[in-house]
C-alpha cells in the first residue's frame, strides 16, 4: 500500500469517482523529453485513495492505476454523461503518494531517494530528499534501507532521522 506524503497546506480531494467517464494522460519518454497524450475514454473502476484511481479503457480495456492529476472528465452524449465537461485537474493539487522508493544516492552533499509515484508512470520518478521522505514517509524509508545494496552511512542516516522523529513527538506528546 502507497504512502500519503503529507503537505502543511490544507488539501482538497479530487473530485472523480467510480463509475465517472474520463480521459487520462499517458506519458511516455520521445528524444529524452516527456511527452503526454491524452487517451480514452475510460470509466473509473476503483478509487484507491484521493488521489489514484484505477481506470479501465473503454476502448482497449486495459486497466491501471492513474493520479488526479492524470485525469479529465469524459462528456459524450452516447455515454448518456449529463455534466458539463469539467475543469482540468491543475499542478497545483498537493496530493502525491509514495508508491516505493527506488534507489539511493548522494548528491551535492545531499542523500536522496529515487520515488515512484503512485498514479504515475516509472519515467516520472523523481529524486526527493531522503531527510525530507524520512519526514513524510517513515515507514516506507525504514522497510526500503534495509533492502542489500542501500549504502551503509545512507542506511545509518536514514534510522538516525527517523528515531529523531519519534523522540520529538515522544516530546510533544508529554508537553
Amino acid at each position: 500500500m502507497a504512502a500519503a506524503r503529507t503537505s502543511p497546506s490544507s488539501r482538497k480531494a479530487a473530485n472523480f469517482g467510480q463509475g465517472d467517464f474520463v480521459l487520462y494522460t499517458a506519458v511516455s519518454k520521445l528524444r529524452g523529453k516527456l511527452q503526454g497524450r491524452k487517451l480514452g475514454p475510460a470509466v473509473i473502476t476503483s478509487v484507491r485513495s484521493d488521489w489514484v484511481y484505477e481506470i479501465q479503457n473503454l476502448v482497449t480495456g486495459e486497466k491501471k492505476d492513474v493520479h488526479a492529476q492524470r485525469l479529465e472528465f469524459y462528456h459524450d452524449s452516447s455515454l448518456e454523461v449529463t455534466e458539463n465537461l469539467r475543469e482540468h485537474i491543475k499542478y497545483h493539487l498537493r496530493g502525491y503518494e509514495v508508491d516505493r522508493l527506488l534507489d539511493f544516492r548522494f548528491r551535492q552533499g545531499v542523500w536522496e531517494s529515487k520515488v515512484k509515484w503512485a498514479g504515475f508512470d516509472a519515467e516520472e520518478s523523481t529524486w526527493e530528499s531522503l531527510q525530507d521522505l524520512c519526514e513524510d514517509v517513515p515507514d516506507l524509508v525504514r522497510v526500503a534501507v534495509k533492502l542489500d545494496g542501500v549504502p551503509v552511512e545512507c542506511r545509518r542516516l536514514a534510522v538516525k532521522w527517523i528515531e529523531s522523529l519519534v523522540v520529538v513527538g515522544r516530546a510533544m506528546l508529554t508537553s
